[in-house]
Parts: structure tokens; C-alpha cells; sequence
């Protein structure tokens, strides 16, 4: 496959080097792709300490399939973070891990997913 190269203003980092041939784990008996493919994008967010009795921040999630919401999630976080940067990381992986989940629901319904 294609390397994946980024380019920053410190140095040129290859990720296919550092991680490998980054590929779905999907079953084996997996039918192919069929279709148009979709293309998924996420936004999340966080408010920092938004609850100032026990200082928890509130994770907001977008996620839309070809530019049509699909799915929204809002919750407190679990744990109390020290600063806005741990907290958008923490709502950062809860967005990735639904991400992730989308994908695999897509392409166990036969459904491209581009990207």
C-alpha cells in the first residue's frame, strides 16, 4: 500500500516505518466492499471542569457519514482531569473508539468506507 507521509515543519515523519501496513482486521470470510464508498468524520469537544461540584468536563461527539449527522454523543467524563489538554485527549479516544466501531458496522454491511 501506499506509505503515509507527513510533513512538519521539524522533520518529514513516514508513519508506515514507525507502524507498518496499517490495515482493518476484519474475519476472513469478510465479503468485499460493494457500492459507493462513504466517507465518516468526527468532531468532538470537551467543557472543561464544566461541573463545578465535582469539576468533571462533558465530552460532545459528532459523527457524520457523508456530511449527514449520524450519530451525537454527550456525557461527563469519568475521571477528573488536571488540565484542558488531558481532557480533550480523553474525549479525543472515546471519539476514536466509536469511530472504529462505525467503521467495523459499515463494512460488516458490505458499505466502502473511504479513508
Amino acid at each position: 500500500s501506499k506509505p503515509i507521509v507527513v510533513e512538519t515543519k521539524f522533520k518529514k515523519v513516514n508513519w508506515t516505518e514507525i507502524y507498518g501496513d496499517l490495515e482493518e482486521k476484519l474475519p476472513s470470510n469478510t465479503p468485499g466492499p460493494r457500492g459507493n464508498p462513504v466517507t465518516i468524520s468526527m468532531f468532538c469537544d470537551t467543557a472543561f471542569a464544566g461541573d463545578i461540584v465535582t469539576m468533571r468536563s462533558q465530552i460532545g461527539i459528532l459523527i457524520f457519514i457523508n456530511n449527514s449527522p449520524m450519530t451525537w454523543y454527550s456525557k461527563r467524563q469519568n475521571t477528573v482531569e488536571a488540565s484542558t489538554f488531558g481532557s480533550e485527549f480523553v474525549a479525543l479516544r472515546v471519539g476514536c473508539e466509536m469511530n472504529d466501531g462505525l467503521r467495523y458496522k459499515l463494512r460488516m454491511m458490505v458499505i466502502p468506507v473511504d479513508g
